[in-house]
């Protein structure tokens, strides 16, 4: 390829990176899940006052429904919604604009490891439109940031390292330092990834001067401070235990299995199945359970992961995996060594987690995935040219009409099925409910709203934009064993309805969930209307279905 129709080629892909990941930001998906409007608040707060909702000043962790945020997102938002104002597009700016980066950037990663022209295009293209790089990129998720400092810090070593310079290993360490205090997961994953990275160019750091050496050494450890000193509390790792296989729920687990030996001799269960080798056989099968075909190539994660219908990655991309992988362990391109430890490290560190395979804890692996993927079909490709022509014509025909397809059933799943099948999980009818109640406050005393109905608080703080000085020092909550939940915000009311009771409150506008209508409904929300198909007497009607999403109920006239 000419140098002129390369450079227009990398050009064009990098403007489908940025289209892809902005076009309707603000509207696909079609709302802001509760981290996403929990994560804009608290940004809106800061901004505003200096304070979460909790009245902390400029925190380092960020309670959140009982858990703990890292400050990097919370703190980048404040920016954006200085700029955009406080609505969907300033929350999910960073995440869509990083992640375009990330492509930019794993070009030029790939570029100067490997000094060719064909792999770091194939690589972006892919990462490009990747499904699970997309649906994380157009969403507030803290991993993707995460994920591009993790993915810059690499390619500012690999830079210092051909240049050998000091400055350049400081800012490798500086975008891996960033990148540890965004998510949970990078906590382990960054140090580990920057050790690795010392270790496999330790000839050329070796070459630095004592004084350069002993600088890394000071500022490594001195941006592992803040997180080491918080390790045991509950903003620390000990506040993500539940997810870890040592936790409560894997303990129980090993004491179900043991409870079906309990009549064998005790020697059984303390040389078998003690703590020690259960933890172990748990963290394998993890480990193992992450390779699932399902996950990565048919329907994905949940339908707060992915859209439910396509995988994490292409089918076509099977082959090239399968191909790619046996190139990395043939050792045929050398390269890949690095990326394939890459993938090794996040694999061991989430096997450590519960739930596996997880789109979010995962998803740090997905460059290395990408690029292994990408030396795959380029090879692929060029076994498909060494053919006959015939044979050829007919093998890039079907390679086409393959990749097409699935790329076509991913764009049309994404933007018409998956806003109508997951408009509860993505809470899409939660701002028309906070703002007709914005609209109809005044008429009312009191607001109860009926914690059955799932509606989260952090939706109200959010579209209406309540002054965050205001719910600071008129909301209460109720710290649950798992989750927090706002008690009283003004005249708001959380908690469970009675409603023939609640109804005989003067004064009040009860919102709840789906339930039996009467006389005193005034009013209620609904999700985006689905169809529902059956297959009846060899025929397939369909449906139409409007679920409710909320209904409003008061006795004042």
């Amino acid at each position: 390829m000419k140098r002129h129709l390369y450079l227009l080629t990398v050009l064009l892909v990098f403007i489908l990176t940025f289209f892809l990941r902005f076009y309707k930001l603000d509207v696909l998906p079609n709302g802001l899940n509760q981290d996403e409007t929990a994560l804009g608040y608290n940004a809106y707060s800061i901004l505003l006052t200096g304070k979460d909702e909790y009245g902390h000043h400029l925190p380092l962790y960020f309670k959140s429904f009982g858990d703990y945020k890292l400050p990097v997102y919370v703190y980048l938002t404040a920016g954006a919604i200085k700029v955009f104002g406080l609505n969907e597009f300033a929350v999910r700016f960073w995440s869509a604009f990083l992640g375009s980066l990330t492509i930019i950037v794993t070009f030029f990663l790939i570029r100067d490891l490997t000094k060719r022209k064909d792999i770091p295009l194939i690589a972006s293209t892919l990462l490009c439109i990747n499904p699970w790089h997309l649906f994380f990129s157009r969403v507030a998720f803290e991993v993707n940031v995460a994920n591009f400092f993790i993915v810059l810090g690499v390619f500012l070593f690999v830079k210092a390292v051909k240049k050998n310079t000091l400055p350049m290993y400081l800012f490798s360490l500086l975008s891996f330092g960033i990148s540890l205090y965004t998510y949970n997961v990078t906590r382990l994953v960054a140090p580990a990834l920057f050790l690795f990275l010392m270790f496999h160019y330790k000839e050329r750091i070796q070459k630095l001067s004592l004084v350069a050496k002993s600088l890394i050494v000071v500022v490594f450890l001195g941006l592992l401070v803040p997180f080491v000193l918080t390790l045991l509390s509950k903003s620390g790792l000990s506040g993500q235990s539940a997810v870890l296989i040592f936790s409560g729920p894997a303990k129980a687990s090993m004491l179900e299995f043991r409870s079906y030996i309990a009549q064998l001799p005790r020697v059984i269960g303390l040389l078998l199945f003690n703590n020690y080798l259960l933890v172990i056989w748990y963290y394998l099968s993890n480990v193992v359970s992450f390779f699932s075909t399902t996950f990565f190539f048919v329907s994905g994660g949940s339908g707060s992961v992915s859209v439910g219908n396509v995988g994490m990655f292409y089918i076509f991309e099977v082959p090239s995996f399968i191909v790619g992988f046996g190139l990395l362990f043939k050792n045929k391109y050398p390269f890949l060594q690095l990326f394939g430890i890459w993938f090794a490290i996040v694999l061991a560190i989430i096997g450590l987690s519960t739930g596996a395979p997880h789109a979010t804890r995962d998803f740090t692996m997905i460059v290395p995935l990408v690029v292994i993927s990408s030396v795959g079909l380029l090879t692929i490709w060029q076994w498909i040219w060494q053919q006959k022509p015939t044979i050829r014509k007919i093998l890039l025909a079907l390679s086409i009409i393959l990749v097409a397809y699935n790329i076509f059933y991913f764009g049309f799943s994404y933007i018409y099925r998956f806003p109508i099948v997951a408009a509860k999980t993505w809470r899409a009818e939660d701002k028309a409910l906070s703002l007709y109640l914005q609209k109809n406050e005044s008429k009312y005393n009191k607001i109860i709203i009926d914690t059955d109905a799932d509606f989260i608080y952090t939706s109200l703080l959010f579209y209406q934009k309540y002054d965050p000085q205001k719910a600071i020092t008129t909301s209460t909550y109720d710290n649950g064993a798992l989750f927090v939940h706002m008690k009283t915000l003004g005249k708001y009311e959380f908690r469970k309805v009675h409603l023939e009771k609640d109804l005989s409150i003067s004064h009040t506008l009860i919102v709840t969930g789906d339930v039996p209508s009467n006389k005193y409904q005034i009013d209620q929300i609904g999700y985006p209307p689905r169809h529902v198909v059956l297959y009846v007497d060899k025929a397939f009607p369909q449906y139409p279905v409007i679920d409710v999403a909320y209904k409003m109920f008061t006795n004042t006239k």
